[in-house]
């Protein structure tokens, strides 16, 4: 993806492993019914260099983090990535100040996110299911210089939110 996006990809040691859970049973494991029969592990990567401010733009909520280790705690512990989904998520960092990127997504972005901070100044995550404003608006304010859409291939095929892009 970096290749496509024109980016270095950051090293593995630009980042800490830090394993959170091995009891995680996701989307799927509920809906195939393996749920408490074979559970899976979460690690974060975390950028070591992650100096970046987070708004959760409508929950009116700023972070130094994308992780939410409440989440550890509760059924759903994939939220540990960005606290769940947002409509709108605004991402300042240090990278290039004339990088700009939008994403578009699912939940399945959520946990690569800090993968892309250091490539990009200021980065906003838009979650159609949620975020019914007007994405041209939001790409002429922000001045985005690049568009990422990031999905579960699942959720792509058949999630009608997807067709809001037209409005």
């Amino acid at each position: 993806m970096c290749e496509k996006l024109g980016l270095t990809p950051k090293s593995i040691d630009d980042f800490d492993i830090v394993n959170v859970t091995n009891s995680f049973y996701g989307s799927l494991s509920s809906k195939i019914g393996t749920k408490g029969k074979v559970s899976d592990s979460i690690d974060v990567y975390i950028p070591k260099e992650s100096d970046f401010v987070v708004n959760y733009v409508s929950e009116q909520i700023k972070s130094t983090s994308l992780f939410d280790s409440e989440y550890l705690d509760k059924k759903d512990k994939y939220c540990v990535f960005s606290g769940g989904n947002h409509a709108l998520i605004n991402i300042k960092t240090l990278g290039d100040p004339n990088k700009k990127l939008l994403i578009i997504k699912d939940s399945y972005a959520n946990c690569f996110l800090p993968f892309l901070t250091s490539h990009y100044g200021e980065i906003n995550v838009v979650d159609l299911r949620y975020y019914y404003d007007d994405l041209d608006k939001l790409i002429e304010n922000k001045e985005i210089t690049d568009v990422l859409f990031l999905y579960n291939s699942n959720t792509f095929n058949s999630d009608d939110s997807i067709l809001n892009i037209e409005n």
